[in-house]
């Protein structure tokens, strides 16, 4: 399969006569997906289409996701006192069940506290950096009927980046699986950039992704496994893209930090724990104490009050910043701890030495996931392997080493953020070219 292949680019002439517009078909929304990664990924390519004379908007999606029903204390009481009345013994359990649901409730109280703070940063952020579209979309239909509406407004639709097509990601992307593949657009150019897979397609979708990705113009995927996922599936050959936060350089993602007033005034450890933390936490507490250093963490679970005594060297849980400030932190951390792939892709933009913690094989099988796979394979390319293991007891048996060659891992990361703009710009270029030919 092809992978990280320069290609000539042609003439921007089409471009440079009239502005293309560009609708970028992502995991984002107005107040939809408050991650990072995925905000400051649709961020980045929609900034690298308009430096390169597009105008660009983001599809505003909301889906309908399923709502869990939770019931309050005494709802929830009486409901376990209706499946255990029978039971003579239930009345010795009632002290227990009373502090468990007490405590229930206080977390989610807490818990709700700090999604609708982590909510308006999000809001607030992505109103001052991503242009959505004007209406928003909470499934398929809605836009299958203003199909005729959307192509007359785009001239090219993208879908990517992030796992678009990683149908095990959460139990509604199969639901979203049409309107990720563009199966909404009838007849103008459909592009896939550094789409991920990230998981075993199942044969039954063989047919949906072959008939769907058939009328695409150009298609590039993030990682080898989803380059073969999308070959055993549809046939196609994609080429191998970088995600599109790398195709920003360091300074140009200097403009979009936001200082922190909470940065802290002494060294500090930068945790992203997105999974795996409480394995995680544990041992940079170990290292904390050794290195007398302190750290940030993103998991809220860690600041509960049973908790303060256990994280004593954690200062700061960032889970409420927005995009601006988790930039920011990671950017003045001495140290990077993440078991997330964006999280690995900004400390080395950054160039800060960093330890990825890997999901265990096992894991990963149980849940039908290769999430290690994006991770691996970036490494890889850029002769970092070695800053990836299973075992987070590995942090504190290496220590925060920095022993990471900045300056050649850099130079394999700006030729592969040439081929990758250059594959994007050449497949635009042509299918706009086809469409000025009326072909």
């Amino acid at each position: 399969m092809r992978k990280y292949m320069g290609v000539t680019h042609l003439s921007n002439e089409v471009n440079r006569v009239k502005k293309k517009n560009v609708l970028i078909v992502t995991l984002q929304g107005r107040a939809w997906n408050n991650n990072y990664g995925a905000a400051l990924q649709a961020l980045a390519l929609q900034q690298f289409l308009v430096s390169k004379g597009f105008s660009v908007t983001v599809l505003d999606l909301h889906p309908e996701l399923s709502a869990q029903v939770t019931g309050g204390l005494i709802k929830k009481f009486f409901i376990s006192y209706k499946k255990r009345k029978k039971k003579l013994f239930w009345i010795l359990s009632l002290p227990k069940k009373v502090t468990l649901e007490f405590l229930q409730s206080f977390v989610r109280t807490y818990s709700r506290r700090w999604e609708q703070q982590r909510l308006q940063a999000f809001r607030k952020w992505r109103a001052q950096f991503l242009v959505f579209s004007g209406a928003s979309y909470s499934n398929f239909f809605e836009l299958d009927v203003q199909s005729a509406d959307f192509e007359k407004k785009f001239d090219v639709f993208i879908t990517g980046s992030d796992q678009v097509w990683n149908i095990r990601l959460d139990n509604e992307i199969l639901k979203l699986l049409d309107i990720f593949l563009l199966n909404f657009v009838r007849t103008k150019p459909k592009i896939s950039y550094a789409a991920s897979v990230a998981c075993t397609i199942p044969n039954s979708l063989y047919p949906k992704y072959r008939n769907a990705l058939s009328r695409f113009s150009a298609i590039s995927v993030r990682e080898k496994w989803s380059a073969e996922e999308i070959y055993k599936a549809t046939g196609v050959d994609p080429f191998i893209t970088v995600d599109p936060t790398l195709l920003l350089k360091p300074d140009d993602w200097d403009k979009h930090i936001r200082w922190s007033a909470s940065t802290p005034s002494r060294e500090f450890v930068f945790v992203y724990d997105l999974y795996r933390s409480k394995e995680i936490l544990r041992e940079i507490e170990k290292i904390a104490k050794r290195e007398k250093l302190v750290y940030v963490n993103f998991q809220t679970y860690a600041f509960l009050p049973w908790n303060k005594f256990k994280y004593r060297n954690l200062l700061l849980n960032y889970y409420d910043r927005d995009p601006g400030e988790f930039l920011w932190l990671i950017k003045n951390s001495k140290f990077v701890v993440t078991s997330s792939f964006h999280g690995t892709i900004f400390a080395i933009i950054f160039k800060k030495p960093f330890f990825s913690i890997l999901w265990p094989e096992r894991t990963e099988m149980v849940r039908g996931q290769r999430q290690n796979e994006r991770i691996l394979h970036l490494l890889d390319a850029l002769d970092l392997g070695d800053r990836a293991f299973e075992d987070p007891k590995e942090i504190l048996r290496r220590g925060l080493d920095d022993n990471i060659d900045w300056n050649s891992v850099h130079k394999k990361l700006d030729e592969l953020r040439k081929e990758s703009q250059e594959w994007l710009l050449n497949a635009l270029d042509k299918v706009l070219q086809r469409e000025a030919n009326g072909s």
